[in-house]
């Protein structure tokens, strides 16, 4: 702090000591296949360059009465507990491809022996595979223990974390360093899963031989730690010109199964504190980043639903192709604030995605009359889905709940409560409840009944529609049509499968394709905004979109219209 211009400070201080995670790179980040790990370019490079984190600073200029208040925001994992060493086994031969690696219980401690090129004139891999779920939060940490690496020109060895998607494809999503004795130990991963499923671990050699230690461990945050999971936004303020600063709270809101990144911070004529960051929820393996916002009218102790402020999902610094800077988060997002308003900009790839270029554009989005402050519980909402209709919540602070129950109602009929008792609530986190007895085609009114000892809370009321039952690929029409600019597109799935759906001109030259991969049961919503592959807009004219999904194939004729 200086008080005579710049010209001299007061010594510095401490405003927080977040526990960082440089061991690991940002969720998404696309590491090889195993077996292209050793001849690949970021082979030499440790993780800890991939995690950056920048506090930012705001000061409260209003007339209110927080005028003064001074905040900082940064990212900071969890603060918990590692479980203990379950077990300890050994590497076993053979274990090299997916196919072939070794399941690991939780838990487990692995002993191994990788041979180096140069000793034996062949390349070796260790691939280890378990079982995770999504928003477990996991601690992987490598330590050579051979002597193959006390000199420094050796580059460091490494593991990475690959998962699998809901189509079977097996990416990479984390890369670890391991110790060399020359440099001392390379801090820990702490890992948020981002789904349910098998996750495989595959230990990378050097060019001389080495023995290691594999440890595999869950993570349990304390009931006070600030973060939920591998990174959250935290805020921290100051009444005092910056002599004593409260402890770190959490800013974004939802379940620990995601990490969050470079926050920014603002503050409005009125005294509102406007947060804003990169945000990788929602995404199967955290490939994709959106910007999110919230804001705060109480002086940062408490802040509202986070904002989705980007529409569209990019991968934020490039290229999307193994060992390319495609999942990396990317440039500082910016937050400014006016009289009763806040303004958040940022840049992306979305364009060059869809085939408008190779360098990003800058997008910006207005705050005005955000969300209020959330309270312990909150979000509720529905959503048809093929086996029924799912209602979810998020719990925030979970002390003074008892337990919680889905009610149901119809036109001209009263609510009656789901299930034979209330579903417990034992820590901050997602909930769920499946409505498997709706009927396809009837529209439900839910509430969702908050249990607090002698008192209750309610939530709601939302509505859903169980879709009918889908027996053929069909599509159930575009609107627009004619359209000028862009149309959505409605498409019915019956079951899960791989598919595409193309457009097509009347010569039947492929103009655009909309979607490549899997489709989930169900009606899938598609966008088409007029423009080809290469991201022209597409002459007016008469065109044709194909779906093939699953061995069927329908068509749907469009106009486009200047």
């Amino acid at each position: 702090k200086s008080t005579d211009h710049g010209l001299s400070f007061s010594p510095e201080f401490g405003i927080g000591a977040p526990a960082e995670n440089f061991g690991a790179a940002p969720k998404g980040w696309v590491a090889p296949p195993p077996i292209d790990i050793r001849y690949n370019p970021f082979h030499t490079y440790g993780s800890f360059f991939y995690a950056p984190n920048y506090p930012k600073l705001a000061v409260d200029l209003s007339q209110g009465p927080t005028r003064g208040r001074l905040y900082a925001v940064w990212a900071e994992r969890a603060t918990g507990t590692l479980a203990p060493a379950a077990q300890v086994v050994s590497e076993i031969e053979d274990n090299g491809s997916l196919s072939t690696a070794h399941v690991l219980a939780m838990n487990t401690d692995v002993h191994g022996y990788l041979p180096g090129y140069e000793d034996v004139g062949v390349t070796d891999f260790d691939i280890f595979a378990f079982d995770g779920e999504a928003g477990q939060l996991v601690y992987l940490h490598g330590d050579l223990t051979g002597d193959g690496y006390s000199s420094p020109e050796s580059p460091t060895p490494a593991w990475v974390l690959y998962g699998t998607r809901s189509n079977g494809v097996v990416e990479g999503i984390y890369r670890g360093s391991m110790m060399r004795q020359w440099q001392g130990s390379i801090q820990p991963s702490y890992i948020s899963l981002p789904r349910t499923g098998r996750y495989y671990i595959a230990l990378d050699q050097d060019s001389r031989s080495l023995s290691y230690v594999l440890r595999l461990r869950a993570f349990q945050p304390e009931p006070g730690s600030a973060s939920l999971d591998m990174r959250d936004i935290v805020i921290t303020h100051s009444s005092d010109g910056g002599q004593s600063w409260t402890s770190p709270r959490r800013v974004n809101h939802g379940p620990g199964d995601s990490d969050q990144h470079m926050p920014n911070v603002a503050v409005d004529e009125r005294g509102r504190v406007y947060v804003a960051w990169y945000d990788r929820r929602g995404f199967e393996l955290g490939d994709s980043v959106h910007a999110c916002a919230a804001v705060s009218t109480d002086g940062g102790l408490t802040f509202g639903a986070d904002m989705r402020l980007s529409r569209v999902a990019s991968y934020w610094s490039g290229d999307h192709s193994a060992g390319g800077f495609g999942n990396w988060i990317g440039d500082r997002i910016a937050v400014a604030a006016g009289e009763n308003f806040g303004v958040v900009a940022w840049s992306d790839f979305r364009d060059s995605l869809n085939g408008g270029g190779t360098d990003p554009n800058v997008y910006s989005a207005w705050i005005v009359d955000p969300p209020v402050a959330v309270t312990d519980i909150s979000d509720f909402g529905a959503e048809p889905v093929p086996e029924g209709i799912r209602l979810r919540w998020l719990v925030h602070d979970a002390r003074a709940i008892a337990g919680v129950r889905v009610h149901r109602g119809e036109a001209g009929v009263d609510e009656l409560p789901l299930g034979t008792e209330d579903l417990a609530v034992r820590a901050a986190g997602a909930g769920e409840f499946l409505d498997n007895t709706a009927e396809p085609g009837r529209a439900y009114r839910y509430r969702l009944r908050i249990a607090r000892g002698a008192s209750a809370d309610w939530l709601g009321p939302v509505e859903a529609v169980r879709p009918p039952d889908i027996a053929n690929l069909g599509w159930r029409g575009a609107r627009p049509n004619p359209f000028a600019e862009s149309t959505e597109l409605r498409l019915a799935v019956p079951a899960r499968a791989r598919g595409a759906v193309r457009v097509y001109d009347l010569s039947g030259k492929a103009v655009r394709t909309l979607k490549e991969g899997a489709f989930e049961p169900g009606e899938a919503t598609l966008n088409w905004d007029g423009r080809d592959a290469n991201g022209r807009a597409a002459p007016p004219g008469v065109y044709f979109l194909d779906a093939h999904v699953g061995g069927e194939a329908v068509r749907l004729k469009l106009a486009r219209i200047r």
